[in-house]
């Protein structure tokens, strides 16, 4: 996610609040993966929008094991799936 989208997903986690439980588990796999994001900022946006959304630790883990299976298949699927070139932006 570019930090734009960081900037924004934090914006509608402040804003709809527990209105985001229907699209959890299709959010979850990016925005679990966007916290290890190597560009500091971008992952500091988004640890700030899982933390504004689960301020409970106890509900933060809840959220993530509830949503384990999309984030581990997105993660399976970066990694024995694509290649470099289908990650990478087409310039």
């Amino acid at each position: 996610m570019s930090d734009f989208l960081k900037i924004f997903s934090l914006l509608v986690v402040e804003r709809v609040g527990r209105q985001l439980a229907p699209y959890l588990k299709s959010l979850a796999p990016s925005w679990h993966l966007s916290c290890s994001d190597p560009h500091l900022p971008a992952s500091a946006l988004a640890s700030k929008a899982l933390t504004s959304a689960f301020p409970d630790a106890i509900k933060k883990r809840e959220a993530i094991i509830f949503c384990q299976q999309e984030i581990l298949s997105s993660i399976t699927e970066n990694l024995l799936q694509h290649t470099p070139s289908t990650l990478s932006d087409a310039k």
